[in-house]
Formats: C-alpha cells, structure tokens, sequence
C-alpha cells in the first residue's frame, strides 16, 4: 500500500480516493474513519466520571443514541463532501500545469522560431485556453501555420 500525494499541496491520495493519513500506516478511507469515530465516541460516553468517595461503581451498558450517530454521520458525510470537491479541484489544475508546461515544448518542436518568438507564442497560447486547446487539436504542420498567423497578429 502506498499513499501518493498530489505533488502541489501534498493531498493524501490511496488508489485516487482521499484519506486521511499521518503516514503509510494510518492511511484511512473516509469510510472507515466513520466507523471508528462513532467507536471511539461511543467508548468515551461509555466511561464513568470517578466518583468524589472514590468508589468504584458498576459499568452500565450504553446504548448507542440514534441522535449522535446521525449528527457523526452527517460530519463525515460533509467532509466527504468536500474532500471530494477540493481533490476534483487539485486534479483538473493539475492537469492544467501539464497542458501549460507542454506548450512551451510543442511551440519548440516548430521549426523556424527563434527563442523571443517561442517565448511571445507560448504565454499567448498560456493565456487563452481556448487558443491553446486549439493548437493541441491541430496537426503539426497546420501549427506551424497557426503559430506565424499570431506573429503576424492575424490570430
């Protein structure tokens, strides 16, 4: 088992599901994580208060309240929620970084442009999204042809 972690903001991932994790041997799925945060709360209801006198008094048995099970649940159902919604995120601009750092190699493999029009070309492409998933789309040498349209501004 091996926790990855998203290489910008260190986000615990198992199998690109979000954990919660101090290191490879705690790694824990939401999942489970509810089950031993109602344990874990059911056992510290369960514990007696010493008394004042000091004795010791019998253990009754504790019976699980529906109420704070649904309020632990909900928790845990809201944070799922969100991690899910911030490792969505992280993904997609992830994704993002790679598509950028492809372009400056992309205009590079274009014959004829020297190093001030390779650099002009990729923060235009860099900037508009749509013009950068266009040039991605094209064949190599319909590029080239996109590429001297924006150094002449046609584009």
């Amino acid at each position: 088992m091996q926790i990855l972690k998203h290489r910008a903001t260190m986000f615990p991932l198992l199998n690109g599901v979000p954990v919660l994790a101090m290191s490879e041997m705690t790694a824990m799925p939401l999942g489970i994580f509810r089950k031993t945060l109602i344990v874990m709360l059911l056992q510290l209801l369960s514990r007696k208060k010493p008394t004042i006198s000091g004795k010791k008094h019998k253990k009754s048995n504790i019976v699980a309240d529906d109420g704070l099970i649904d309020v632990v649940n909900t928790f845990c159902d809201t944070a799922n929620q969100h991690l899910s919604e911030i490792s969505k995120k992280l993904f997609v601009d992830y994704d993002e970084v790679e598509k950028r750092s492809a372009v400056y190699v992309a205009v590079g493999s274009i014959p004829g442009i020297d190093l001030n029009d390779h650099i002009l070309i990729s923060d235009r492409l860099v900037e508009n999204p749509n013009k950068m998933d266009l040039f991605f789309s094209l064949p190599d040498d319909v590029r080239a042809r996109m590429v001297g349209l924006m150094l002449s501004g046609k584009v």
